[in-house]
């Protein structure tokens, strides 16, 4: 995970992390190291919608 570039974690949650891409955000889940893509949306939107 020290690898990807831009992954923080979302504050006050367990398992929820986000990349930054431009003016997008991938919202995802990293448990026991499987990553799910959850959503890719505009950065005005990611936190209304993830988690």
């Amino acid at each position: 995970m020290a690898d990807i570039s831009n992954l923080k974690k979302i504050q006050g949650t367990k398992d929820y992390y986000r990349i930054r891409m431009g003016n997008h955000r991938l919202g995802m889940i990293i448990k026991k190291g499987e990553v799910e893509l959850i959503r890719i949306l505009h950065r005005k939107d990611i936190y209304k919608y993830f988690p």
